[in-house]
C-alpha cells in the first residue's frame, strides 16, 4: 500500500523556515526543550510534559507545537545531527523497529502446557534476536526457571505508524484508533492487516 512519506513535507517546511529572510531558527526556551525531548522518544505528549508544560494540556499543546514550522524545522535538523553523530541511518532504525513490531515469541522459544525451551541463540535470525529484551535464569525451591522478556511490540508499532504518517486523517480507519498502549492481540492483528493492505 503506497504511503506519502511525511519527511517530504517536513523537508519543505524546513526549507521555508530557512529561506524566511535568511534568519536562523529562533525558539523560546520551552520550545527548544520540547524539541530536545521530542527527539528522545518522538512522543509529543511526554515531550511537552518534560519540557515544563501542564500535564493536563500536554497532549493538545504537544500536537499544536508540532504544527509550528520552526519547531518542525528544529526537529528535522536535530534528527539529522543525531543521525550523523551516532551514524544511525533511517533504514537501520526502521529495520530494528520492524523486527520488534512484527516479531513473534515462537521465533525465540518453544513451549507446551508445562514446559518452555529457548531456541539456541546461534539459530536465531537477527530479527528474532532484536525482539528479545532480556533473558533471566533463576533457581528456586520449585526448580530451575527461565524468564524471557520481549521489547514493547505496541510501542514499536506506534512509532512506525507515526513515521509513515498512518495517523493522518486521510487514513480514516487508522486515524480512529485510540492510544495503542492497551491494544489487544486482535487489535494488533487488525493493524497489521491494514498495513499489509488486506482490509
Amino acid at each position: 500500500m503506497p504511503f506519502e512519506h511525511p519527511e517530504g513535507k517536513k523537508a519543505q517546511d524546513y526549507q521555508t523556515a530557512q529561506n524566511r529572510e535568511n534568519k536562523s531558527i529562533v525558539l523560546r526556551p520551552k520550545q527548544r526543550r520540547f524539541v530536545e525531548e521530542y527527539l528522545v522518544d518522538v512522543n509529543a505528549t511526554r515531550a511537552a510534559i518534560r519540557a515544563g508544560y501542564s500535564c493536563k494540556t500536554a497532549r493538545s499543546i504537544g500536537q499544536r507545537l508540532l504544527t509550528n514550522v520552526d519547531i518542525q524545522a528544529a526537529i528535522t535538523e536535530g534528527g539529522r545531527r543525531l543521525a550523523e553523530k551516532t551514524q544511525i541511518s533511517a533504514e537501520q532504525t526502521l529495520h530494528e523497529l520492524a523486527s520488534i513490531a512484527f516479531g513473534k515469541a515462537t521465533d525465540a522459544a518453544d513451549w507446551g502446557p508445562d514446559w518452555m525451551r529457548l531456541k539456541d541463540s546461534s539459530t536465531l535470525t537477527p530479527e528474532a534476536a532484536a525482539y528479545i529484551a532480556a533473558i533471566h535464569f533463576a533457581v528456586t525451591s520449585r526448580g530451575y526457571h527461565v524468564y524471557i522478556r520481549f521489547h514493547d511490540k505496541v510501542a514499536a508499532l506506534d512509532k512506525l505508524m507515526r513515521y509513515f504518517g498512518l495517523y493522518d486523517p486521510k487514513y480514516a480507519a487508522l486515524a480512529r484508533l485510540p492510544d495503542l498502549s492497551g491494544a489487544s492481540t486482535e487489535d494488533l492483528i487488525t493493524i497489521i492487516q491494514m498495513l499489509e493492505g488486506k482490509i
